[in-house]
């Protein structure tokens, strides 16, 4: 089934006029509200430095209420601002970034009604989504009408995990959720493999599967008995989370009609690379009797660790000597990056960027240094290819900044290129709650 909109010519060019001038009309009114926000914001950063205790307060309340799109308009801080003025400033940020974050952290939703074949139907799971779909089904083959049948459905506003489950299942067909590659690899479902709607847990962009039980009963030593859950987290590809991890102190469990002891303490952790958009977490329980085949409930919340929108810094050269004096720096959210050297070695040009969080809640951990080390370098100029680092290499770290130097294969001059580098201004952490019923013991 095709989507596009046909009409006829007289009503089309009727329609194209139409929807031009509501266009115009919405670009006026976004840039209106675009220009009133912008005004509000001047206000009640204005208002910040009030003389009057009140005012202060409820100028940075007031910004609060504004949401995230008030971000681009919140000034830099300055030395000239008061201590008061950069600290409320600097809340209201971080408020407005949760927001930010926890808004991007929602669930896509999709609509689409009729009668379409797979192909097409993962085709505009994809559109709707944002989220990227490889379809391994056959191979190398191509989907045909005699191969490729046909699903009636009827989405409206609905997750996107849940759609495309329901779709998988009626097609027998499953993600591989540890491939390699960009995107969920769709695959044929192996013999067995039960309803992944009716086992999952969904929580905005996640899914959440038990995949196993792994039981030990020690027979020489019996206090040794234990019991362990396997759980596969799967996020929206669209998405890049830096750390997903349980407390296990959140986590409450029911078997046999009695609450089931959680066999551990702390937080287990598993960090998230470029690799499949799925981890695993391991949570330990206690055994119980054999008499108790089902653990009915087994409830937690996930806390997520997501970069904020992700902010380009750019630096341009007006000269090839080295960075001398002040270095060059720029600061946008809680992130301030800083060109630290720039020079010849041969026929290359290494460049070093360090960049330093200032939240006060964030420390660049183990998991984190990985995270940032992929975050993008290119070197860029007018009417040319941008130039990957043919290098890189980690110079330093400390808890809340983190080193790194850049080797780009240029013989020429730097003269008239920009550094073009790119991290999320904010690292802020979504909780997200899951829960599954029902699940067999070993």
């Amino acid at each position: 089934m095709r989507l596009p909109l046909q009409v006829s010519s007289l009503a089309g060019r009727t329609l194209l006029g139409l929807l031009a001038c509501l266009s115009l009309t919405a670009f006026d009114a976004l840039g209106a509200a675009s220009d009133a926000i912008a005004a509000d914001v001047s206000r009640l950063i204005g208002q910040l430095a009030s003389v009057e205790l009140a005012a202060r307060e409820g100028a940075e309340e007031q910004l609060v209420k504004l949401g995230p799109t008030a971000l681009p308009f919140l000034p830099s801080p300055t030395a000239r601002m008061p201590a008061e003025t950069t600290e409320r400033l600097a809340r209201v940020r971080q408020a407005l970034e949760q927001a930010r974050a926890t808004r991007a952290a929602s669930a896509s939703l999709v609509t689409l009604q009729g009668t379409f074949r797979i192909e097409e139907l993962l085709k505009e799971l994809s559109r709707q989504s944002g989220n990227a779909i490889v379809d391994r089904r056959a191979g190398e083959a191509t989907p045909t009408a005699e191969n490729d049948p046909k699903l009636a459905v009827d989405f409206h506003d609905k997750p996107f995990w849940q759609a495309l489950d329901e779709v998988l299942d009626r097609a027998g067909l499953d993600v591989d959720s540890y491939a390699s590659g960009a995107g969920l690899m769709i695959v044929p479902r192996a013999a067995g493999r039960l309803s992944r709607v009716r086992r999952a847990s969904y929580a905005a962009p996640l899914r959440m599967e038990p995949v196993r039980f792994e039981a030990l009963d020690d027979l020489r030593r019996p206090a040794n008995r234990s019991l362990k859950l396997f759980v596969e987290v799967e996020w929206e590809p669209r998405l890049r989370p830096i750390l997903i991890s349980q407390s296990l102190q959140n986590v409450q469990a029911t078997a046999g009609g009695q609450p089931l002891t959680i066999d551990g303490r702390g937080d287990i952790s598993a960090p998230v690379g470029d690799g499949p958009a799925a981890v695993s977490l391991e949570i330990p329980l206690a055994l119980p009797p054999r008499a108790i085949a089902t653990v009915e409930l087994l409830k937690g919340q996930l806390k997520v660790l997501l970069p904020a929108d992700v902010e380009a810094f750019r630096f341009q050269f007006p000269k090839t000597k080295a960075v001398r004096g002040p270095k060059p720096q720029q600061h946008k959210g809680v992130v301030t990056v800083t060109l630290d050297s720039v020079h010849k070695s041969g026929d290359a040009w290494e460049v070093e960027v360090s960049a330093r969080f200032d939240d006060r809640t964030l420390a660049i951990d183990s998991y984190l240094i990985g995270w940032l080390l992929d975050n993008k370098a290119t070197l860029e100029r007018d009417g040319r290819q941008p130039v990957v680092p043919a290098a890189m290499e980690q110079t330093r770290q400390t808890p809340k900044e983190v080193g790194v130097k850049y080797r780009f294969a240029i013989s020429e001059s730097l003269a008239g290129w920009t550094l073009v580098y790119q991290t999320p201004t904010a690292v802020l952490e979504v909780p997200m709650d899951y829960q599954f019923t029902n699940l067999d013991l070993p």
